[in-house]
């Protein structure tokens, strides 16, 4: 989704703007699950504890991440945009689904046309069927939050932090830096899976 919303051809999405969602890099959980096998070894309890982890400790909104995705992607966007990257959350369904269609369906109803007539395969019709599809999946997480006790991870990210190897592991989400971490997520979307390389890249920051 980000990777399109910096494309242009994400326009707008079904959300809460203001609502949280939990988004935790994957090296955090790999780090959690870790040191959780090793603070039960060294803490051993008759109680069966949970480690959880999500990003309660410092929290993105559906807004910021946009705003964050929209930023990044002028810094550094992907080949061939067809629109100027813009995108508007909105948490009326029936809105979204008056603007999917003036924003999303149409124009791709109307490329499709286009690359018929020059005898190209047409696939608008079909990446926007797929992300409609994606976004109704996400439609109950977009629109719910949840909150999670976190206090055994602070505990254990306490004790962790007198060994001597402490510096390496990442389990305090308060230090992350999201702005920097999404920049590389795009890019590495840019990437591997526009198949694009740096030069490109660098070569389409005419949008900014």
């Amino acid at each position: 989704i980000g990777v399109q919303v910096g494309k242009g051809n994400v326009k707008v999405l079904p959300a809460k703007k203001d609502m949280r969602l939990d988004l935790i890099p994957v090296d955090y959980v790999v780090d959690t699950v870790i040191c959780a096998a090793w603070h039960v070894t060294i803490h051993p309890d008759n109680e069966v504890k949970v480690y959880n982890c999500t990003s309660n400790a410092d929290p993105l909104s559906w807004e910021k991440l946009k705003n964050i995705f929209l930023e990044c992607s002028l810094e550094a966007p992907p080949n061939d945009i067809l629109w100027y990257p813009y995108c508007k959350i909105v948490e009326s369904r029936f809105l979204y689904n008056i603007l999917n269609i003036f924003l999303h369906v149409f124009p791709a109803f109307v490329i499709d046309i286009s690359l018929k007539l020059r005898g190209k395969k047409p696939i608008m019709m079909k990446i926007n069927k797929y992300f409609n599809n994606l976004l109704t999946m996400l439609h109950y997480f977009s629109f719910h939050e949840w909150s999670f006790h976190r206090d055994n991870v602070y505990k254990m990210a306490e004790d962790i932090k007198v060994l001597k190897d402490s510096s390496k592991v990442r389990l305090d989400l308060r230090d992350m830096n999201w702005r920097k971490y999404i920049a590389n997520y795009l890019l590495g979307g840019i990437k591997f899976i526009l198949k694009e390389e740096s030069d490109p890249i660098k070569a389409a920051r005419r949008l900014s």
